[in-house]
């Protein structure tokens, strides 16, 4: 969901993404016209950026990244021209709260860091190596962005320091 409550899209593991209005008062989900949004193939995770700007959804069968604009009136994707290929196949994907980097965690193939244009176009910062976590399956992140939480599927979490200039 959006920061604000406003809007919902979930991965559908057979294709596309879902958009639907929250009723903040209820919970209840109305569908978007347009809905589902077409995306790569095995959509695995998607990630909202803080300001509801931008949506991202990492596709596991086309190891890339969808990228899309929010219209903030009525929730409706819209494609960017291209997808962004990652560097191994995306398990979660979340944009950290100051919405300049979208982190993809890969399993056994690290985190990649991916630097969020104003556009919405993506960039890549670095992959960090899944070590000493051996499989990045979930991430999270302090409020101000001061520190990043990586669950490993095997034994814990690793913590690390994160970079306000390069994620």
């Amino acid at each position: 969901a959006d920061a604000a409550g406003k809007f919902l899209y979930a991965a559908n593991q057979g294709g596309g993404v879902s958009a639907f209005t929250i009723d903040r008062a209820s919970g209840v989900l109305t569908s978007i016209a347009g809905s589902p949004f077409a995306t790569g193939s095995a959509p695995a995770a998607v990630a909202v950026d803080p300001f509801a700007r931008f949506v991202f959804v990492a596709n596991a069968g086309s190891r890339d990244v969808s990228a899309y604009t929010v219209n903030s009136k009525n929730g409706v994707l819209t494609p960017l021209s291209s997808t962004f290929a990652l560097s191994g196949t995306p398990v979660r994907a979340a944009v950290d709260p100051t919405g300049r980097f979208l982190y993809v965690t890969l399993g056994i193939d690290g985190t990649q860091i991916l630097g969020i244009a104003s556009d919405g176009s993506l960039s890549s910062v670095r992959t960090i190596p899944a070590s000493p976590c051996p499989a990045a399956v979930d991430i999270a992140f302090t409020p101000k962005s001061q520190f990043a939480f990586v669950a490993d599927g095997h034994s814990g979490l690793c913590n690390y320091a994160v970079s306000a200039s390069n994620g």
